[in-house]
């Protein structure tokens, strides 16, 4: 009987949090990681700009090197989700979260934000492609302007993300001047790289602490950091290559 009881109290407390919260407890499998499919090439510059497929680049989740892939012989790749079988709770609502994707080629090393629930109980497949500008593969950093002293308040590794992304925009604006001169590929090439930006944008912003040594909020470098954030999203939203700049402009 005493050891009865306290299995009767436990079950009678779940229940009560499953009334309480709306949500019941079950075993199934959890994905860890969206699947990523998707596309890497170089972006070669010169006097007629031209895209190339990246071969054999290493491709993984960020927790889970040991379970690289390569690109194949057109820069595809396909990315296995990760998962594991667990108690959880199912409960309403949905979030978001990014995972990172690792991309080595040589010395060049580079981060994608693959975009997904927070709490995966089915599978999700993402389809992106990633552009590497050819002087990177050469051990050249790209990054863009540099940003403000504030910024150190913020993630440096993921500022670091993104003022690359910011550089490879630029490098695109620089050799392609208009949407239409792009084929329907490339213009998915260019899509996946603004996208990438605006995630990289909204990685940075929500990892800011811009609070002293004392926990007050510091409002000069609030102002600085957010100042360099409107620049940025401004200049997504006028950019001549972005598929929304493009079709406001049929209309």
């Amino acid at each position: 009987m005493s050891l009865i009881r306290p299995k009767i109290f436990m079950f009678a407390a779940l229940a009560i949090m499953a009334l309480l919260t709306g949500c019941a407890p079950t075993v199934q499998t959890v994905y860890l990681t969206p699947e990523v499919k998707g596309q890497v090439v170089v972006l070669k510059t010169g006097e007629s700009a031209q895209f190339f497929p990246l071969v054999k680049s290493n491709i993984y989740h960020r927790k889970y090197p040991e379970k690289a892939i390569e690109s194949d012989t057109n820069g595809q790749f396909t990315l296995a989700a990760e998962s594991q079988v667990e108690a959880s709770w199912l409960m309403a609502g949905h979030a978001f979260n990014y995972y990172p994707v690792f991309i080595e080629k040589g010395l060049l090393r580079y981060q994608l934000l693959a975009e997904a629930s927070v709490k995966m109980h089915h599978l999700e497949t993402l389809t992106l492609s990633s552009i590497i500008v050819e002087s990177e593969l050469k051990g050249e950093p790209l990054l863009g302007d540099s940003a403000p002293s504030a910024l150190h308040r913020c993630n440096f590794s993921w500022l670091t993300q993104l003022r690359r992304s910011l550089a490879v925009n630029s490098a695109l604006e620089q050799h392609f001047t208009q949407r239409s001169a792009l084929s329907t590929q490339e213009q998915t090439y260019v899509d996946d790289q603004y996208q990438q930006t605006r995630l990289w944008l909204a990685q940075v912003k929500r990892s800011c602490d811009w609070r002293d040594r004392h926990g007050l909020p510091n409002y000069d470098d609030m102002k600085a950091g957010n100042e360099y954030f409107k620049q940025i999203d401004s200049a997504l939203s006028n950019k001549s290559l972005s598929e929304h700049d493009n079709e406001s402009n049929t209309k």
